[in-house]
């Protein structure tokens, strides 16, 4: 689900007219695990501001940060340090991330497990920047593995999401039940003895993500990203983004980083 939204994200850039109305600030990032003496992964990261591609980063590279927009090479020197430590910084924690992530689903040794990163922030453009939506979702080998929600200043796993629907549709098949089966007294013993069963089943899912959540809070402060985001987008708007270099290849490195990345991950697979 993940995979498939950041492709069509992308995708979209392509036919996306800027207006004006917002500004957005948006960083994708793909770490694979690999094998290492000391558990130091690859990391590649895009960053695009009002759905624009204007850097392209690679922690393997002599010259990791590379600038894909003609007025980001003309920033200043300070700002371009504050930005490109930013992804340094954050090429570290997911390194970690994805250590935890793997050591939890059991592939602390194997390869080709990827871990992903959807980060970003959009403020309207009245002159209060006032934040209108941040976003901070990971997914773990193509999957979606947990999101965090700025304003609730909560984190939401997938397994939370699915126990809502269930716990919804079984509450109006509980009832449909209930007024067809009413005189069926052995079917309703049935029904309860499952019920508590999905009971328990249930308990262990909410204590896994909790865990979880726990674990997250612990190693990743996501309010921070959120406020370092909008401080970012700020210093960029300083500048004149409508100075853009047009080129058919702008989005190739996304293209590599995000679309390239499950096949990867697929074709690592088979081979374990």
């Amino acid at each position: 689900m993940m995979m498939r939204s950041i492709t069509a994200l992308l995708l979209f850039s392509f036919l996306l007219i800027v207006t004006g109305d917002k500004h957005s600030l948006l960083y994708l990032y793909t770490m694979e695990s690999k094998t290492s003496d000391y558990h130091l992964y690859d990391c590649t990261a895009v960053t695009l501001l009002n759905d624009r591609q204007i850097d392209f980063y690679n922690s393997s590279s002599d010259k990791p940060r590379t600038a894909k927009q003609n007025w980001l090479k003309n920033i200043s020197e300070p700002d371009w340090k504050t930005s490109t430590e930013k992804l340094q910084y954050d090429t570290q924690l997911l390194n970690m991330l994805l250590d935890i992530q793997m050591d939890e689903s059991g592939h602390s040794q194997s390869d080709g497990h990827v871990l992903q990163w959807r980060h970003g922030c959009e403020q309207s453009s009245d002159g209060s920047l006032t934040v209108l939506n941040s976003i901070n979702e990971f997914g773990y080998d193509g999957e979606d593995l947990i999101q965090f929600n700025c304003t609730s200043k909560t984190w939401i796993t997938p397994e939370e999401k699915k126990n809502r629907e269930r716990e919804e549709k079984k509450n109006r098949e509980r009832e449909e039940k209930k007024n067809r089966e009413r005189e069926e007294e052995n079917r309703e013993r049935e029904e309860k003895n499952r019920e508590r069963e999905e009971e328990k089943n249930r308990e262990r899912e909410e204590k896994k993500n909790r865990e979880r959540e726990e674990k997250w809070n612990k190693y990743f402060n996501a309010s921070k990203k959120c406020v370092q985001c909008e401080e970012i987008l700020e210093m960029y708007l300083k500048y004149k983004t409508t100075d853009i270099t047009q080129s058919h290849s702008e989005y190739l490195d996304a293209f590599i980083v995000i679309v390239l990345s499950p096949l990867l991950y697929c074709s690592n697979k088979n081979l374990i």
